[in-house]
């Protein structure tokens, strides 16, 4: 782990992208989905996988890679199509503004674009980029990045059939800030069969240089009472999180949001009283979990259950 700790700080974000996008297709070729799967579940969480009886969480998430083919899924994991799901449940008014939709990293224009903005692209995960003043960029090195980022099917990453099918484009976003001009925290909703469970409170997404962070997370009750759980990524330290006032409104949109679904992430950010939709997420961290203590990951799949099509 300290090894690859040290790579990412020596190696660029963007060189290490593509570099995991080569070997992932190379995999493709030697491994069928359950193959590769099983290897990585090994590999990443250090235990061999059930497929026929699975108990856990991170296992059932595995199955579900492999076997639910929902439609729904492909719409509401693309970040452009997703929008009109949000729409159809009567929440057009949480969705963030879009300034344009882009087919291609040869039509970014850094000279029609206001001073601030963010970037993202709609197939993929991990390729934001906060612009936070366009004259401290170089539009040919933004170009360069995106042209990487579209190049890249996710799908071939961790064998996510929902990404699989996306039609990739750029989105150019207004971005959110309180009224101090800050971020807003994440707030990652974990609803199981429409019911949300757990709230995953999260910082630190974006880094100073506007890409991809190191987050720290938090784990909450649907109460917002702390829960003593880690899951991948470090808990958030020195920092007393309080509950937002408008709460209950985020539980009951996650409950809109995910009430199609066997297990689904609402992710939403609430600035100054107001809510906002982040993204729904159907594999959280593609089920190579870390659960300390391990006992939630068993909790979670208790939650989780399955529903007729999703798991067989």
């Amino acid at each position: 782990m300290r090894i690859k700790y040290v790579i990412k700080k020596i190696i660029p974000y963007i060189y290490i992208y593509r570099l995991q996008t080569i070997w992932k297709k190379i995999a493709l070729c030697i491994w069928n989905d359950e193959q590769y799967i099983k290897r990585r579940y090994k590999k990443i969480v250090g235990r061999n996988i059930n497929f026929q009886n699975p108990t856990t969480f991170s296992e059932k998430l595995q199955v579900m890679k492999l076997h639910n083919r929902n439609p729904l899924l492909t719409k509401c994991t693309d970040k452009l199509q997703v929008r009109e799901y949000v729409i159809s449940r009567g929440l057009s008014e949480i969705l963030v503004p879009i300034i344009s939709v882009l087919d291609n990293s040869s039509e970014i224009d850094l000279s029609i674009l206001p001073n601030e903005f963010f970037l993202k692209c709609n197939h993929a995960s991990g390729t934001n980029l906060y612009v936070k003043d366009k004259t401290t960029m170089k539009e040919k090195q933004i170009k360069k990045t995106f042209k990487i980022y579209m190049s890249r099917n996710h799908y071939v990453m961790e064998r996510e059939w929902n990404y699989k099918n996306i039609v990739p484009k750029i989105i150019v976003e207004k971005p959110i800030k309180d009224s101090k001009g800050n971020l807003p925290f994440d707030y990652k909703f974990m609803c199981f069969n429409g019911i949300p469970k757990i709230v995953m409170v999260c910082t630190g997404i974006i880094n100073e240089s506007g890409s991809k962070g190191n987050p720290e997370c938090n784990f909450y009750d649907i109460d917002f009472n702390l829960l003593d759980l880690r899951i991948n990524n470090n808990n958030i330290k020195n920092r007393t999180i309080t509950k937002p006032k408008n709460f209950d409104k985020m539980v009951e949109i996650s409950r809109k949001l995910s009430s199609e679904f066997t297990f689904c992430r609402v992710d939403l950010f609430s600035v100054d009283n107001q809510v906002f939709f982040g993204e729904l997420t159907f594999i959280h961290g593609s089920g190579l979990l870390h659960f300390e203590p391990r006992e939630y990951d068993y909790l979670f799949g208790q939650w989780l259950g399955t529903r007729q099509g999703d798991v067989q």
